[in-house]
Formats: structure tokens, sequence, C-alpha cells
């Protein structure tokens, strides 16, 4: 059975996968870099509440 830390690190994974396609896309259109921005905050805060690691600040 898959633990929700699993989960929660597969999330981590395939959010850490998208933000490097992101930049692809950055290089095209500088708002991306906002959307990474937003997607770290969310990689950070699953983290947070799931693994019991630190918020990056």
């Amino acid at each position: 059975m898959v633990t929700i830390e699993e989960y929660v690190e597969q999330t981590i994974e395939k959010l850490r996968e998208a933000n490097l396609l992101l930049n692809k896309v950055y290089e095209k259109d500088s708002f991306a870099r906002e959307i990474q921005d937003d997607i770290a905050e969310i990689m950070n805060t699953l983290r947070y509440r799931y693994l019991g690691e630190q918020e990056e600040v």
C-alpha cells in the first residue's frame, strides 16, 4: 500500500519536472518565472505539511 508520504514525494518530483520544462518557456516568455515561483511554493508547502521538512524562505 502506498503511503501519503510516497504520493507527496511523487507529486513533488512531477512538479520539479514541470519547473524544469518551464525553463524552456521562460526563454520565450518571462511570465513563466512567476509560475515557477508558485510551483516552488507549492512544493515547499507539501514538504512542510506532509514530510515535516522546514519551509524554505
